[in-house]
């Protein structure tokens, strides 16, 4: 059953490659690029004090770093990008960082062929991998910090994807989460009819793929509330460090940190 999940969106995201950013900007009106960008700046900004307490402790000659497993502050931060999709939070991450002086190393990491051809061409400074969320190709504690915007609901397995996350961040490393949820309310209500009738409505019309999008918008209604995905999280040893909604309680945007 699972594997027919993957199979399914990994050809979905295949048959709406060449226009899912367009279809994304058109039906979020641009917002979520602004999304993607606040949530960037959070997560730069906790990885950035990060690296200033890695100095701090080298420079005393404490070398707490090294007894963590964590490399020399030399080094750039790495940070994988977990269903990197098309590249625009590996963009968003690398313009965000050179305006804040932070080096970074970006890998993504996705399993759609056809959006990662798309990722390469436009992120050419980066590495990408193809490979599932459920089995990262990353040896253990070896990201300073890990993205996944839209991607959690299309895990196969969420409870295993979240703990190849953690396996793969270094101890004390951060995870930024972008992802649809699940909710209620008057105005939510609203906002849920437009990304269950509009959206696949236009996501159809400009890929010719309409059961794609409603694909997509049925994932939200179907997935957690806010309250609950950072339930999972906190017991999977994570701590919430931001968390912020947008669109009437649609989108969770949270930092998170590995105990």
């Amino acid at each position: 059953m699972e594997n027919k999940k993957g199979e399914k969106v990994v050809n979905l995201f295949n048959s709406i490659a060449p226009r899912y950013d367009l279809v994304n900007f058109i039906t979020s009106w641009g917002n979520d690029g602004r999304w993607r960008k606040k949530g960037v700046e959070l997560f730069l900004e906790e990885l950035k004090k990060r690296e200033g307490l890695r100095w701090k402790n080298w420079e005393k000659g404490e070398r707490i770093d090294r007894m963590e497993g964590v490399e020399p502050p030399l080094s750039p931060i790495r940070v994988v990008d977990v269903a990197t999709g098309t590249g625009k939070m590996v963009k968003t991450l690398c313009q965000i960082g050179k305006k804040r002086g932070i080096k970074l190393e970006i890998l993504g990491v996705d399993p759609s062929p056809q959006m990662l051809e798309i990722a390469q061409k436009e992120c050419p400074f980066a590495t990408f991998q193809l490979g599932k969320g459920e089995q990262l190709p990353f040896p253990d504690n070896f990201a300073d910090g890990v993205t996944i915007a839209f991607g959690l609901r299309n895990f196969e397995n969420f409870p295993q994807g979240v703990e190849e996350i953690y396996r793969i961040l270094k101890p004390g490393g951060l995870l930024l989460v972008l992802e649809f949820v699940a909710g209620k309310g008057v105005f939510r209500k609203v906002v849920d009819w437009y990304t269950s009738t509009l959206v696949p409505l236009i996501g159809g019309l400009l890929t010719g793929n309409r059961e794609a999008y409603s694909y997509l918008s049925s994932s939200i209604s179907h997935f957690y509330t806010p309250d609950q995905l950072l339930s999972l999280f906190s017991s999977s040893n994570f701590t919430p460090l931001h968390t912020l909604t947008f669109n009437a309680g649609q989108l969770l945007v949270a930092v998170l940190k590995k105990k």
